[in-house]
């Protein structure tokens, strides 16, 4: 068994110098029950990245004619909602789309057993109106309106659906937008927890 992680920089690892973040929390636990994770995290990357990379993500960690079963966790959402030069990076209605045709190329592989979509995070929106490193903005307003898109869509195509949202506080921050060392302690319980009878 193997499991497929898509995120951005969130996920990447940063700011978690214990252990290299949830992800690599996860890998370890998981490792032990004989399932293999893939963090194919890139940081900046958005729904339209995961359109474009996706088949070769997959193929460069398996083959159409193996058997092995597959997992994939997809939350490339935050950088979608960022609001640049005063548009959403990607429109609500570009985004819905690209959603759908994320699941089209996930059922494409048959040894896709499992999709798991996973929740936008909050942020400390105080300090990222803008960002400090550029002039990037992000709102929780704008962040839970595509979390609502991430919700209906998993209810409509029957995928699993982890929601994140508002499971951490200020304190849980490194930069009010990327994660700390407890952050990652947290989403790894809950991510855990909700996946593990069900790979």
């Amino acid at each position: 068994m193997r499991l497929l992680v898509f995120w951005d920089s969130i996920w990447e690892g940063l700011y978690d110098l214990k252990k290299w973040g949830w992800t690599n929390r996860l890998k370890i636990k998981l490792r032990r029950k004989g399932i293999y994770l893939w963090n194919c995290s890139i940081s900046g990357f958005t729904s339209n990245d995961v359109l474009s990379f996706f088949e070769n993500f997959v193929s460069s960690f398996t083959k159409k004619e193996e058997k092995n079963d597959t997992a994939i966790i997809i939350a490339i959402w935050t950088n979608d909602s960022m609001i640049y030069n005063k548009k959403e990076n990607t429109t609500k209605e570009i985004f819905e789309t690209n959603l759908k045709e994320i699941i089209t190329l996930c059922k494409n592989y048959n040894f896709i057993k499992n999709i798991f979509f996973i929740s936008t995070t909050n942020c400390d929106e105080e300090k990222t109106n803008p960002v400090l490193w550029w002039k990037f903005y992000y709102s929780n307003k704008n962040l839970e309106t595509y979390n609502e898109i991430i919700k209906r869509i998993s209810k409509e195509n029957d995928l699993y659906f982890i929601d994140i949202y508002w499971l951490l506080d200020k304190t849980d921050f490194y930069d009010w937008l990327h994660p700390n060392q407890n952050w990652h302690k947290k989403i790894y319980k809950k991510v855990y927890n909700y996946i593990k009878n069900k790979i």
